[in-house]
């Protein structure tokens, strides 16, 4: 009794979470996006069971099936994949495996050409700031297969982008002469050159607003005094 107490005195809230797509006509998300809260609302859920409790392998895959929504489960099941699982019976499905399977349907990863391709295309924006532009190539490197053997160190391809997108052409030029160069070193560089960009041209704009206070108060008198 007191065990249960203690449970039902810790056991967290339980967001709801948005199905997929269930009608046809929804505004079509970000699969990676959904699969991703979604998990988060398994955990609260095993979290609210008790300490080491799980959902089991079916009830994972009916939670799962159900925040699909009607039409994502309609084109989800006539692909090949589900009717192959289909035929073996839900049993012998795991839940691994089902999400793998509607991540090849409703989210395919371009190809690594593809996404180098892209990757090395993004510049950053005149007016994106550094944080904003780190965060959109590591969007764009998770498809490109850095950490691997092949694809070489995930920060080293960061940092070579980053200054080779970089859009302030004077911080460009300072970091290509520089020989001791990290990821950390390039984004301190580029985020302190923006404020200082930032805050002269706010100095500068105040100086203009100063002066020409002071043309028009001479106009008038003379003097403020």
């Amino acid at each position: 009794m007191a065990q249960q107490q203690e449970q039902q005195r810790y056991r967290l809230p339980v967001p709801p979470v948005q199905t997929y797509k269930e009608h046809r006509d929804d505004p079509t998300t970000d699969f990676r996006e959904w699969l991703e809260k979604f998990e988060i609302y398994v955990r609260i859920v095993e979290a609210n069971m008790g300490p080491g409790q799980h959902l089991t392998n079916s009830v994972k895959n009916d939670y799962f099936c159900l925040h699909l929504g009607s039409a994502a489960m309609k084109t989800f099941r006539a692909t090949p994949t589900a009717r192959e699982m289909n035929r073996e019976g839900a049993e012998q499905v795991t839940y691994q495996d089902l999400v793998a399977a509607a991540k090849t349907h409703f989210s395919p990863r371009v190809t690594p050409a593809k996404a180098h391709y892209d990757f090395h295309i993004r510049v950053q924006e005149p007016e994106e700031t550094t944080e904003e532009y780190l965060t959109a190539l590591r969007i764009l490197a998770e498809d490109c297969e850095f950490e691997n053997p092949v694809g070489g160190q995930m920060n080293w391809h960061l940092m070579l982008q980053m200054i080779a997108g970089c859009a302030d052409r004077q911080t460009q030029q300072d970091l290509m002469t520089r020989r001791d160069l990290t990821l950390d070193k390039v984004i301190d560089t580029m985020a302190a050159a923006e404020t200082a960009k930032r805050d002269c041209g706010a100095w500068h704009k105040g100086g203009d607003i100063h002066r020409m206070t002071d043309r028009r108060g001479r106009g008038r008198g003379g003097s403020y005094s």
